[in-house]
């Protein structure tokens, strides 16, 4: 056929061809179909995320690089059922909000590191609301939670397990890893 060509549109074949193939690039790389890579995103929470503030840290937490908890604790959960994620697999949560010191701007990083499977759950307060009895999005593996003024910033979070175990995080900040967590998650110790 030799290329089209439209009168008064000389060259305009070309720029239509690439916008085409682009946009076939961006829709491959980001259809439903590329799950096994989700849990590589990272979910990013600023202070507008936050569930509120609040000048002390909680004194049943415990701190790992300027996060804290008393979910990293750990402990033996109820009777908690099973919710599936998009991706088709069902998981147990650990929850508990999760507070990010003032020291600890601009942000902090939570990265699960092992198991493999354990993923994290973290949403602003209005959407972490509509999350109970329905399915989850695709989880990832990484959270990012701001570090907002003079006061501790708390979040809504989870720890997913399919299983009960231990659960190891990385917490890491712009200058780089500040510190390690086991968590026992429904087993007495790691």
């Amino acid at each position: 056929m030799g290329g089209m060509r439209v009168r008064g549109h000389c060259g305009l074949h070309r720029p239509v061809a690439l916008l085409v193939l682009a946009a076939g690039v961006l829709t491959a790389c980001t259809s439903a179909g590329s799950a096994r890579t989700s849990p590589a995103v990272l979910t990013v929470l600023t202070c507008q995320d936050s569930a509120g503030q609040s000048s002390h840290a909680d004194a049943a937490a415990r701190s790992v690089g300027g996060v804290g908890s008393p979910a990293l604790r750990g402990g033996f959960p109820g009777d908690i059922p099973r919710q599936r994620s998009k991706d088709g697999h069902l998981y147990l949560s650990w929850k508990d909000p999760v507070a990010v010191a003032p020291t600890a701007r601009p942000y902090r990083t939570v990265t699960v590191v092992n198991p493999p499977s354990a993923r994290l759950l973290f949403a602003a307060p209005a959407r972490w609301a509509t999350l109970s009895g329905t399915i989850l999005p695709i989880l990832s593996r990484s959270v990012r939670l701001s570090a907002c003024g003079r006061e501790y910033a708390s979040y809504f979070g989870a720890i997913m397990v399919r299983r009960w175990g231990c659960v190891t995080l990385a917490v890491t900040g712009p200058v780089g890893k500040l510190g390690t967590v086991t968590v026992p998650i429904g087993v007495a110790q790691c």
